[in-house]
């Protein structure tokens, strides 16, 4: 019975594995796709302060600088 349970439990954790796996490539092509439009919409390559700039300014908003 013990045996049962335990291949019972390998395949949900493998199952469970795979699920995350794929989450995570999902992720990384959605993070690429927005990394090819941001690309694609200069029309030429920026320095990646630009680029960096950009996405923050479309995910986050402006950062302001406070003095101490």
């Amino acid at each position: 019975m013990l045996d049962e349970r335990d291949k019972i439990y390998q395949n949900v954790m493998r199952l469970e594995s795979t699920s995350v796996m794929l989450k995570v490539i999902l992720a990384c092509y959605t993070d690429f796709e927005d990394r090819v439009r941001i690309i694609e919409k200069t029309g030429a390559r920026r320095s990646a302060y630009d680029v960096v700039k950009a996405y923050v300014s479309g995910k986050v908003g402006t950062f302001t600088r406070e003095e101490d």
